[in-house]
């Protein structure tokens, strides 16, 4: 008997220049090979890092939970910087639940949330109740996607790969670079 995978497969891979045009309001799944990366995959498989992907006058953004608390920086930058696998979860939503999870990413960016760094070492051991002190990137994705109508309520925070679960098949992104934005 065959095992199956514990998460849908991708649709394939496709470059960014491709995709791009295609993406209003969109998850990234990120899977990293550092060492953090693998501890968070250890404890909870399926991804290491989430980011919501918004179009914003024309150009696409990700908003997401870093160290320096939940930030939005251009999405190109952040593929062409990143050294691992890139799942592009595109989402089909109304005009109103896009525009509400915009809302709620730039709310959250301009309320200037820490990063939460005990939530992710609890994470390890426990699961953790869902609030909006500091969160780490999954349970931020997770609050606007439940906020915009898109998901169902989560009362614990999720992983990157549980959040991922929730979502629809991934387009993988093939190696990125400027260059291919032409």
């Amino acid at each position: 008997m065959s095992k199956q995978p514990p998460y849908p497969e991708t649709l394939g891979d496709i470059t960014y220049a491709a995709l791009r045009p295609t993406l209003d309001v969109f998850v990234v799944t990120w899977i990293g090979d550092s060492p953090l990366s693998r501890a968070i995959r250890h404890f909870a498989p399926g991804g290491s890092h989430t980011s919501i992907g918004l179009r914003l006058y024309g150009s696409l953004f990700l908003a997401e939970a870093m160290i320096d608390g939940f930030v939005l920086s251009r999405a190109s930058r952040r593929f062409h910087a990143y050294d691992g696998e890139i799942l592009i979860h595109p989402l089909d939503l109304t005009p109103d639940q896009a525009e509400a999870a915009k809302q709620l990413a730039l709310n959250l960016i301009s309320a200037r949330l820490g990063y939460g760094f005990r939530t992710l070492l609890a994470l390890a051991w426990r699961t953790v109740r869902m609030t909006m002190r500091r969160p780490v990137c999954s349970q931020a994705g997770t609050y606007i996607l439940v906020e915009a109508g898109v998901i169902p309520p989560q009362f614990t925070v999720l992983s990157p790969g549980g959040l991922r679960f929730l979502l629809p098949r991934p387009w993988r992104l093939a190696p990125y670079s400027k260059e291919g934005d032409r």
